[in-house]
Order: C-alpha cells, then structure tokens, then sequence
C-alpha cells in the first residue's frame, strides 16, 4: 500500500461518539509524519467540535449533483492522504456516492485505498451499521473500528466480543481494531479556543504541565494505535514523554 495516498472515510452512524475528534487525530498523526494530508469536511451541521481548521468544506450530500466536487476528492486521493470527517447518519448519502460513481471499483484499478475508520460507543446500534457496510462492500473497503474510550470499556467481557461476526472478521482481518484514547472535554475545548492541533499543544507553554503531559499521553496512544492497523508501516519509535519546565 502507498502511504502517502488514499481516501480515509472517518464516521460512526451515531452522533456524539467522537468522530470529529478521531478524524482531527488522524489529520494531526498524518501530518506529523509529514505525509502530504488534505483535510475534508463534510459535516457542516451542528458540530459542537472543530474538526480541522484548514479543511476544505465539501457536504457528503453535494456529492451527489455536484460531480465536479466529487471528482476533485477522488484525484486528491490519488495523490495524497484525504481525510474526511463524515456527517452521522450518512449511510444513505456515502453509499450513493460510492455506488453512482463507482468509486471503489475506480479505487482498485488506480491503488487508491479506501478506508472506513468507523468510531463507535461500542453499543449494538452502532455496530450493527458496521456490519452493514461490511456486508454490502467486502472487501472493497479496509474497516477500522475504533471504540473510543470516552464512552465504552475495552475489558474482556464489554459487549462487543460477544458480537460472533466480529470475532470471526478480526480473525479473518477483515476488519482492524483501534481502541481511541480518551481526552476529557476541557482539554478538547482548550484547543478549540487556540485552533490547535493536538501535538502542537504538547509544546505550548502557556498550558499548564499537567494538561501539556495529558496532550502527550494522548498523542502517544492515538499514534500507537494508528501504526496498530498495518496502514501506515511500522513506524518509528514513540517520542519521549515532554518537558515539564
């Protein structure tokens, strides 16, 4: 797989489980490694988090009537890595899309890899439209489900394992695992107010130690649990906690 292209789809069917903050994640990971990264948003109602300053506002429901937009995303992703922070309940709109433009099909021919980071509480609703999605593409996607841990426990006996199609596709390694960091929304709404990336707030010294270690310890974990896919290499070693002074 190229590293350094590829669409990356960022949603979760439920609203609140913190997608915007994984897709943020996801832009601040690749650009860290100084992949070229285009940010794209595509939720634009009712976001009580920023997704990416510098994103580029495309609607998932403009993709339909509006080709020229589509095609854009699709040879952006042909060249470097998009990211694109989805609405919720965008099932319908993304899988029109896909479908009218054959986009997957059109994704194989180029190697253009398309992947499906779907962020979820870890509640049946939400994975079931997992499941969904798995049944209707296949293989035609790369599925990552990312349970984030503001919400949902990562013990052995949280609900999610008992889910048998699951066990059997991280088997079989048709779907991937990434169990998200929590970060605490005072830390979320401190960036917010700076429109800061989260490894920029590790060296902003204006923060308090405490809440620069926390920043750390969370771009630690998220950058762990990204290279933990297999999509982006090995990766090199994990930074060294930051100063404290």
């Amino acid at each position: 797989m190229n590293l350094y292209k590829g669409l990356h789809l960022v949603g979760g069917e439920l609203p609140g489980v913190g997608k915007s903050v994984v897709a943020k994640a996801l832009v601040d990971f690749c650009r860290s490694q100084q992949w070229q990264t285009v940010a794209v948003e595509a939720d634009l109602y009712g976001q009580s988090i920023k997704f990416c300053d510098n994103a580029i506002a495309i609607p998932l429901s403009a993709l339909d009537g509006e080709f020229e937009r589509a095609d854009i995303l699709f040879d952006l992703a042909g060249r470097a890595l998009v990211i694109v922070n989805l609405p919720p309940r965008s099932k319908k709109d993304l899988e029109y899309w896909l479908d009218v433009n054959s986009v997957l099909d059109a994704a194989s021919e180029r190697g253009i890899p398309v992947a499906h980071w779907f962020v979820s509480n870890g509640e049946n609703q939400s994975l079931e439209r997992l499941r969904e999605s798995m049944t209707k593409y296949g293989d035609k996607m790369i599925y990552i489900l990312l349970l984030n841990a503001y919400f949902c426990s990562f013990s052995d006996n949280y609900g999610y394992r008992e889910n048998c199609w699951m066990e059997e596709a991280l088997k079989l390694g048709t779907l991937r695992l990434v169990e998200f960091p929590k970060l605490y929304p005072v830390d979320m709404k401190r960036l917010e107010k700076v429109g800061m990336l989260f490894s920029q707030a590790i060296h902003k010294l204006e923060f308090p130690v405490m809440t620069r270690s926390r920043y750390f310890q969370f771009v630690t974990a998220y950058t762990k649990e990204f290279y933990s896919t297999g999509l982006f290499g090995k990766g090199p070693p994990l930074p060294q906690q930051v100063a404290t002074h």
